[in-house]
């Protein structure tokens, strides 16, 4: 059973196919919050990822080279983090050690959030980001990071300004606004478009509203007012 939006309250249906006639989505605001929040779909995250990626690569042969190194291991970090994100929901400030990721007894990935200001809460990867987590341990370990649990799961890999090696990476931004701006079809696109793609695809994918509250750790209010409030009729194809 599913639940559509209708004047503000729900409304049950029986009927799973109805949900692609009209897809909740960040895009149908028109105010300034929906600017600072534009949503990311499937195309635009495949974009995303193919633009960092290539970033990457520039780098793939210098890597004797301490500098190019350290910026080889940032922009893997970033491509990490982007898919974090998406495939967890996470807010993309949350602070991240290797001990907040963990198996389940069911061999589901969890995470346990640190978000500033925020009650520690605990949220379920979905199972494809798995293997990705793998090769991410991997990758550290072939760069000679740290996998220790107290570390941070993003740490800096040489001293970098005032941080110290080891320390937390604190912020993507720099990378982001380069990535962005390279491409007109993401211009408006910040990271929070990564949780607001989480949180519209697992409406679309007709999750309960409460189990999405959840993973992302907010309400089902907020989903209701952020999501559904001046709801518009979109292409049923805005994840293809």
């Amino acid at each position: 059973m599913h639940k559509i939006p209708n004047c503000g309250s729900w409304q049950f249906f029986e009927q799973p196919e109805l949900h692609t006639q009209i897809i909740p989505t960040i895009k149908a605001y028109s105010n300034d919050l929906a600017r600072k929040r534009e949503g990311l779909d499937k195309k635009e995250l495949a974009l995303l990822l193919r633009l960092i990626e290539a970033e990457a690569e520039e780098y793939t042969n210098d890597l004797d080279i301490p500098d190019y190194k350290a910026k080889y291991i940032y922009r893997k970090y970033f491509l990490h983090f982007i898919r974090l994100c998406v495939m967890s929901g996470i807010r993309p400030n949350s602070d991240i050690k290797h001990k907040d990721i963990t198996y389940t007894e069911k061999g589901n990935l969890t995470i346990k959030r640190s978000e500033k200001g925020m009650a520690t809460r605990k949220a379920f990867f979905q199972n494809e980001f798995i293997p990705l987590h793998e090769d991410f341990l991997k990758f550290k370990k072939k760069m000679g990071l740290s996998r220790k649990g107290n570390d941070w799961y993003f740490s800096h890999p040489q001293k970098n300004r005032n941080a110290q090696i080891g320390s937390r990476v604190k912020s993507f931004s720099r990378q982001w606004n380069r990535v962005v701006k390279s491409n007109k079809k993401l211009k408006n696109k910040v990271p929070y478009s990564l949780r607001h793609h989480y949180i519209t695809q697992a409406i679309y994918d007709n999750k309960p509203i409460s189990a999405i509250a959840t993973q992302c750790g907010t309400s089902t209010r907020m989903i209701d007012r952020t999501y559904f409030q001046e709801l518009q009729e979109t292409q049923a194809d805005i994840f293809a």
